[in-house]
């Protein structure tokens, strides 16, 4: 009951610090967001940490291991490459790992990245090319390979295991220059129980932000952040590319209306949405 841990992943792979169910993982947040050392916008906020651990549980990582590689840009929850491209790896959806191979030199320097899904017989490709994805931070100067190398797996995840990279974003897919958030830590030893600060189920609609469920109903979530984290799950609930295309004109109005206070969100918003129908269409051509 309330289990969180898929049951078809084997046990040994999971961290023995791994919940089982939600009141474990309530648990776990609320003693990870008391710790000086995780990062400091998960401090003091012990919803946040649910949201690290629930997703080290989908990728059958080690919940603090995931934090440590996370930080916050423009209210939103970011992992670095390292760690989306670890996800990849250890998902359970590849047969082998994935390869790579660089051409060119310079700004023209190409990495193509190759997987094999598991059960399929024909390898999947990405590439990126370093002057369509470097940005100002330093590391690409420094080791250019190895940032292609976690950039062009970000591209081979959202086209072809989107179910692995739903709701997941890194740094450099946001302005270079966005100021990282970082938030204090509370005061004092109160801290705010997880049953309290995350909501169960959809909020009364006298809220702000409108937001089209998978069933078709309508609902109003109180801030933005609420509104982006149920536009995923939803977003993860249709099961056909038509389904996702009718969603997505239905959303739109509603996107544009978030964008006026976040505009980074509807470029993402409709990138998820695209990303979605591409791998829906190439499963259902493929049946």
């Amino acid at each position: 009951m309330n289990a969180i841990v898929p049951a078809d992943r084997p046990t040994s792979a999971i961290s023995s610090l791994a919940p089982s169910n939600l009141s474990e993982a309530m648990r776990l947040a609320d003693m990870m967001c008391r710790g000086s050392l995780v990062p400091k916008a998960l401090q003091g906020s012990p919803s946040d940490c649910l949201m690290v651990i629930e997703q080290a549980s989908r990728w059958n990582m080690s919940p603090f291991a995931v934090a440590q590689s996370t930080s916050v840009i423009q209210g939103k929850l970011m992992f670095e490459g390292k760690l989306v491209a670890a996800a990849i790896q250890s998902c359970g959806i590849l047969d082998g790992r994935l390869d790579y191979e660089f051409a060119g030199d310079g700004e023209e320097r190409t990495c193509t990245c190759t997987g094999r899904i598991r059960g399929e017989t024909k390898p999947k490709t990405a590439a990126v090319k370093l002057k369509d994805v470097k940005t100002t931070n330093q590391m690409w100067a420094k080791q250019p390979d190895q940032q292609l190398i976690y950039s062009v797996s970000r591209v081979w995840g959202r086209r072809w295991a989107p179910e692995v990279m739903l709701g997941v974003y890194a740094p450099e897919e946001f302005s270079p220059e966005a100021p990282r958030d970082q938030m204090p830590p509370a005061a004092g030893p109160t801290i705010t129980s997880t049953a309290e600060r995350l909501p169960s189920a959809p909020p009364a609609p006298e809220q702000k932000y409108t937001l089209i469920m998978a069933d078709t109903s309508v609902i109003d979530c109180p801030s933005l952040q609420h509104w982006q984290r149920w536009f995923m799950r939803e977003l993860g609930k249709l099961e056909s590319a038509t389904a996702v295309a009718s969603w997505r004109e239905a959303m739109r109005p509603h996107i544009e209306a978030v964008a006026a206070d976040d505009p980074s969100f509807e470029t993402g918003a409709l990138g998820e949405i695209e990303d979605r129908l591409d791998a829906l269409a190439n499963a259902e051509q493929g049946a």
